[in-house]
């Protein structure tokens, strides 16, 4: 029986020169090749799901929400005299873009869209003024918004006269 000096590619892929019976039944090269084939599955196995694990993670993709304005802030605003008007049926329709992973973590009805009276001088409200205040989404950083059906909300703000 002649053996060959080790090599891995040689004894994983080579022509073998072990006489042994025609079955092969006990082998030892078959055996040994069976375990490289058996190694080299595994390894198959695992590098496909961190290729899938890192594809899916990475791939990016759009998903459009429809929310109701919120108002922020009216309470504190109507507590120094002031009367605030708006529409409170007003919804918006946005499509954010993100990773797939990203976008699974958002609520299903989509994220918060208000408008913040904070924003407002009230100081230079006389009598009545109407104010465009910008819409503001809560979104996480790795999430941005692509598209808006409204920037801006319009909210009448009266002074009240107390006599």
């Amino acid at each position: 029986m002649k053996k060959n000096k080790f090599n891995f590619f040689e004894n994983a892929w080579g022509k073998k020169t072990y006489d042994y019976d025609e079955t092969g039944k006990n082998d030892p090269a078959v055996k040994k090749q069976k375990r490289i084939n058996r190694i080299i599955a595994v390894f198959s196995v695992v590098c496909a799901f961190l290729i899938w694990i890192y594809a899916s993670s990475v791939h990016v993709t759009e998903i459009k929400y429809q929310s109701t304005v919120n108002m922020k802030r009216v309470s504190s605003v109507e507590a120094k005299g002031y009367t605030v008007e708006y529409n409170t049926g007003v919804k918006v329709n946005y499509t954010v873009r993100g990773t797939v992973f990203a976008i699974s973590q958002l609520p299903s009805k989509g994220v918060d869209v208000y408008a913040d009276l904070s924003t407002v001088n009230l100081s230079e409200i006389t009598d009545m003024k109407i104010v465009q205040l910008p819409l503001i989404m809560d979104l996480p950083s790795d999430i941005s918004c692509v598209e808006k059906s409204q920037e801006y909300i319009e909210v009448i703000i009266t002074k009240n006269n107390i006599e």
